[in-house]
């Protein structure tokens, strides 16, 4: 190759058949700028897909590059039609030479790749410097030469069953002598409809005959295919004669969903997808008190459910039911080459107005509320009178928590209600329920009017809300050790109306700023809570951290962002308090004696960012510490998740491989147990073609930490979601499972809003992707609208809570509460152990939603009722749920 290359070089130029192209640049009272000379020559060594070029290029004494290109008759010809420059879309080889220096012509040469067979070429060398560009066309154009194609043969088609067959056939390259790579054979078998799935392959150039052959499968039953074989070089595809085949009947496929029971407590409608598998498929449902059902419907004739291959919802009327019962039902599918049985479903038919017996019976009757199920009536929490200052409505991100033992609410007003000593824009207030009903006060202290565009936030109440922890804007003193004129964090009893200083310093310093709660036991006697500023011996002062974490603890106050050596965190903490504010599940453990936290990279070192867990106020664990063999040298920035009721186990994510088995390269769901010390990897994919986990965050926690939901681009197995996603997971005693997968748009938990039960069974969430049969494109404007779905962990299914049991299209889309602005834990119970949902929707899910707005609903048992009248003028939204979470929910 050298000496080729400097024979090249050696030859005389004057014989070459080529343009030449000077430009000159000339200044009046400056010194000539000179454009580089360049010369080309016919392209030579011309082949099927390969060509080289060659020519010279004078500098002219300033620093020069180059590069040959070339172009198709074709595409010039094109660019002509669309009215583009005659080189637009050329491909380029770059001198061999770069950069050019001195004076006098220089031999250049490149390459030229990847040209198409049987294709005429046009070729330019071009070169350019500071004084500027010159190109030279070749003289002549040149032919890449033609490559023949390969024979392909199919052989009859064999294997065949409903869903799957197997292809044959024989590949012969046809390749001349010395086996050119042009002559290389890609091949792949070719169905009209589609066979999914199918894989093909590469053939070396020879003039051998090959065999090759591929299984087919996801085929449609009773379906007529055809198939042919495709084999292509580079000179283009050569096909084989078509083959038919018909893949054989099957049975149908049949899924049972939730019933809607009527009214009337008599009827309900239920519901199935069936899909007849392109044989004609009759249905029918079975159903009963228990699981031997015992009465079918419809009784004298089988429903007709088509022939079609899609899954469509078929729908049942029956009558005669006992009001106030649960049900079983399911569905039966039946075609001539076989049986599908759905799965069990219950469903509950409500009392009869004539047959309840709730306790609240006359306040049901007095409050226009017979219809609501559980034995629920409609009270009103706020009161009459409010100075025309009216309750905040979700979707402002108002605060709205109810008591677990569903004897008090504490909710917003947009103005002071009545007797308030607050004048500010925003109001927190309190009801409770007792035996005279409902009654109100107001939570914020006196606030004066210049301050209005300040005002006192509760940043979190204890589960029966007799605690409240308030941050209060410079004002005056509401307790000792307090500091005036500046913001304070309080705790107060909701009973007196007392307040208990939680952030005051315990040595002299600077006064506290940026306060943010992080977390409180349940009984409230430790109470976390992160501030800029020193307030404790040793902590470090600002500008050194972003902000120290402190605890309040049976009035002592002492720094928590303490490293396991005993050293405070040099930069403070990561200001979790104020990011993941609905994931954060105990960040401070039920009994207050361990608190998680993540310290800041202030200093710009991502090995700084860690997890740590403080037990007791007296040691620390670094939760994120790697218990990896060898070590994963990637930069560790993990984000912190959540935590067990206990707080002893924490869950995190990092890109950083942490143990053995944890794939690198990608971010982890991470489990630590500070009862055992051990670290374990929850995101380890049992799918080969898609081994690295790539998790974008954690949707949801159950109390124990045993269900960890989470969203991912990965295949955690074949054929499970989408590659690329975003999917959605569970991970729980070792396994992961697939659930859904969300529309790309919902990627994040702050897209789907999800919710997950406290014993984790349970995932609710909403998104506009179809993850269900039913058809969520809106009837009106055509665009998908948003459902709220079900997973039950127990079943491994997923239920439309929010979709028409009628399969007709929605009107408006469904949604679930969002989370409050502030970080309070989740007491709005969207989601209940026993898998009850409550939800707004804009859709008129029930006959008796007639308003055409917004309402509030509840799904149970397979059941959907109207919360809200569906009759105001106004729109409703779901606040809370003010009960307790028990089996007797009736409240007289």
């Amino acid at each position: 190759m050298e000496a080729r290359s400097l024979n090249r070089r050696g030859r005389v130029m004057s014989a070459l058949l080529a343009a030449v192209v000077v430009a000159a640049c000339f200044g009046v009272g400056m010194a000539s700028a000179v454009a580089p000379t360049v010369v080309v020559e016919n392209a030579n060594e011309v082949s099927f897909t390969s060509a080289h070029a060659e020519g010279t290029v004078d500098p002219q004494g300033v620093e020069t590059s180059c590069h040959f290109e070339f172009i198709s008759q074709a595409q010039i010809d094109e660019n002509a039609t669309y009215g583009l420059s005659e080189w637009e879309g050329a491909g380029s080889a770059p001198c061999d030479v770069e950069p050019l220096t001195g004076t006098g012509a220089q031999a250049v040469e490149a390459q030229l790749e990847g040209l198409t067979p049987s294709t005429v070429y046009h070729l330019r060398l071009v070169a350019s410097n500071a004084d500027g560009q010159s190109e030279a066309v070749a003289a002549s154009t040149f032919e890449t030469e033609a490559v023949d194609p390969a024979s392909a043969t199919i052989d009859p088609v064999t294997g065949v069953t409903g869903t799957t067959a197997h292809f044959s056939g024989s590949i012969n390259p046809q390749a001349p002598a010395g086996n050119p790579a042009a002559y290389d054979v890609n091949w792949h078998f070719e169905c009209s409809p589609e066979c999914p799935g199918l894989a093909g392959g590469t053939i070396s150039a020879d003039s051998s005959d090959h065999t090759v052959e591929a299984d087919a499968s996801g085929l449609e039953p009773n379906t007529a295919y055809l198939v042919k074989l495709v084999a292509s070089n580079a000179g283009g595809p050569a096909e084989s004669a078509t083959t038919p085949f018909t893949t054989e009947a099957t049975g149908p496929q049949a899924e049972t969903i939730p019933a809607f029971a009527l009214d009337d407590g008599s009827s309900a409608v239920l519901g199935a997808r069936i899909n007849p598998r392109n044989s004609p498929t009759s249905f029918w449902f079975e159903y009963g008190l228990t699981t031997a059902y015992g009465q079918s419907a419809p009784a004298a004739e089988d429903a007709d459910a088509g022939s079609g291959g899609q899954t469509e919802i078929e729908t049942q009327e029956i009558t005669g039911l006992a009001p106030g019962t649960v049900y079983h039902y399911r569905v039966v599918a039946e075609n001539p080459a076989g049986q599908a049985i759905g799965n069990d479903v219950t469903f509950r038919t409500p009392p009869s107005a004539s047959s309840q017996t709730c306790p609240n019976a006359v306040l049901r009757s007095e409050n226009s509320s017979s219809a609501l199920p559980d034995c629920r009536a409609y009270e009103m929490v706020s009161p009459p009178a409010k100075n025309g200052n009216d309750v905040g409505l979700s979707g402002a991100s108002p605060v709205y928590v109810a008591a677990a033992n569903g004897n008090a609410l504490a909710f917003e007003t947009l103005g002071a209600l009545p007797g308030s000593q607050s004048s500010t824009a925003i109001n927190q207030n309190l009801s409770t329920r007792g035996a005279d009903g409902w009654s109100t006060k107001p939570l914020v202290p006196p606030v004066p009017a210049r301050d209005n565009a300040s005002f006192p936030i509760f940043l979190n109440f204890s589960p029966n809300l007799e605690r409240g922890v308030m941050r209060n804007p410079p004002g005056p003193s509401l307790a000792p050790g307090d500091v005036a004129g500046a913001d304070n964090l309080y705790l107060r009893d909701n009973g007196d109306d007392s307040y208990q200083t939680l952030s005051a310093p315990a040595v002299a310093g600077p006064n506290p700023e940026s306060l943010a709660f992080y977390g409180e036991s349940a009984d409230s006697s430790h109470v976390a809570f992160e501030a800029n500023a020193a307030l404790t011996p040793g902590a470090p002062p600002p500008p050194d951290v972003v902000s120290n974490l402190y605890e309040r603890a049976d009035g002592e106050l002492r720094l928590v962002s303490v490293l396991p050596s005993g050293e405070p965190a040099p930069h403070g903490v990561a200001l979790l308090a104020s990011s993941f504010i609905h994931t954060m599940a105990h960040s401070v453990s039920e009994d207050g004696s361990r608190i998680v936290f993540q310290t800041s990279n202030l200093g710009g070192d991502p090995e700084e960012e860690q997890i740590y867990l403080r037990e007791d106020g007296t040691s620390t664990v670094q939760v994120s510490e790697s218990q990896r063999a060898i070590t994963d040298p990637a930069p560790t920035t993990p984000v912190l998740w959540g935590s067990s009721a206990d707080g002893a186990r924490v869950v995190f994510t990092s890109p950083k491989a942490l143990t053995d088995d944890a794939p690198v390269g990608s971010t982890n769901v991470y489990r630590f147990d500070a009862n055992s010390g051990e670290l374990e990897t929850l995101t380890v994919s049992a799918n080969p073609d898609d081994p690295i986990p790539a998790t974008t965050g954690v949707l949801g926690i159950s109390e124990d930490a045993s269900y960890i939901y989470f969203q991912s681009l990965t295949q955690y197995a074949p054929g499970q979601g989408v590659k690329g996603g975003p999917n959605i997971y569970v991970w729980h005693d070792g396994e992961i499972r697939y659930i859904a997968t969300a529309d790309v748009g919902d990627l994040g938990a702050a897209n789907i809003t999800p919710r997950v039960s406290p014993n984790g069974r349970y995932l609710v969430f909403g998104t506009s992707s179809r993850v269900t049969a039913y058809d969520n494109a809106d009837a009106i404007t055509g665009a998908p609208d948003s459902e709220v779905y079900l997973y039950d962990a127990g079943a491994d299914r997923v239920t439309c809570a929010s979709c028409r049991l009628s399969g007709d299209q929605p009107t408006g889309a469904a949604s679930l509460p969002a989370p409050p602005f502030r970080k309070l834990n989740d007491r709005q119970r969207t989601v209940l152990d026993d898998g009850t949902v409550f939800f707004d929707s804009a859709d008129a899910i029930v006959p008796a939603d007639s308003n055409g707005l917004r309402d509030v609903f509840e799904f149970r048992d397979g059941r959907v009722d109207l919360i809200s009248s569906g009759t105001s003028a106004d729109i409703s939204a779901f606040a809370g749920d003010p009960r307790p979470p028990r089996a007797d929910r009736c409240r007289p």
